[in-house]
């Protein structure tokens, strides 16, 4: 369950990196990323 729901808020994040800061989304989502 709990892994389900890490993979969907991986997804978002992308999802969200990749609207929000195309540029440079890669750091942006490695960040997110590292957070968590």
């Amino acid at each position: 369950m709990s892994y389900q729901i890490a993979r969907n808020y991986v997804s978002v994040t992308n999802i969200w990196c990749i609207v929000f800061n195309v540029g440079s989304r890669e750091l942006t989502c490695l960040v997110s990323s590292m957070e968590h």
